[in-house]
């Protein structure tokens, strides 16, 4: 008995001496599956911001116009994006040529941009303020793009759990798209779709969309109420 009492006290004293509580408490995180995740989203986020490296001297001019830092911005965006879809009417291209154009011009503005920036630009004043402001920009983009990957997960979790619900609602979905595209001029609703995506942004940071939805869920609430008051 004496020796294993002491056997354990001389294991408590070694136990002691490399303790680590940082190392304990990182332990715990993992364990309970917290660490993990959040290790794995800043690994995640860094990558994602090595990405956009050729885009940093642009990033902020470009968030900055898009979400309207001047007056006159809205109806600059307004303004390119007509002219450009004024230029594919002119040149009657077919659905395919459009979307060719389009990917040539995706694929310039990824490629050639970039460098052109890191070149032309003088980024010797950019601050601790500007480097905060494009932490920001880049958290945004990433939780926006996880968002997109959330929302097809969801729909994968759907279909592999409701595969006839998953099946008639996506077909009911395409039926209701082909109705609408076949009765509405398609190269408007290109432009109308493009236009309200460009001022989203704009529109975002002056509060609309929020607005927007507390109208909407306000007269989702009332509907509701009004509905459950008549089954009463």
């Amino acid at each position: 008995m004496a020796t294993h009492a002491r056997e354990d006290h001389e294991m408590a004293d070694v136990y002691k001496e490399n303790f680590d509580l940082e190392n304990s408490r990182k332990g715990d995180l993992e364990l309970t599956g917290l660490g993990s995740n959040v290790d794995a989203r800043e690994e995640r986020l860094r990558a994602f911001k090595v990405s956009m490296a050729g885009w940093r001297p642009l990033a902020l001019p470009v968030a900055h116009f898009l979400q309207w830092d001047q007056p006159y911005n809205p109806a600059i965006i307004v303004g390119a994006n007509t002219l450009f879809f004024l230029l594919i009417w002119y040149l009657n291209l077919s659905v395919l040529s459009t979307l060719a154009v389009l990917g040539t011009v995706i694929t310039f503005a990824d490629g050639v941009i970039p460098v052109l920036s890191t070149t032309i630009l003088d980024t010797s004043h950019w601050s601790d303020a500007h480097e905060r402001q494009y932490d920001a920009l880049v958290a945004r983009l990433y939780d926006f793009q996880s968002a997109l990957g959330g929302l097809f997960a969801a729909m994968r979790r759907v279909k592999a759990a409701l595969p006839r619900f998953f099946s008639i609602g996506l077909c009911g979905l395409f039926i209701a798209a082909a109705i609408v595209f076949d009765r509405i001029n398609n190269f408007f609703l290109m432009y109308f779709l493009t236009t309200i995506l460009l001022l989203s942004p704009g529109l975002q940071a002056r509060g609309v969309w929020a607005a927007a939805h507390r109208q909407g869920h306000q007269l989702y609430t009332k509907i509701s109420n009004r509905k459950s008051t008549k089954q009463q």
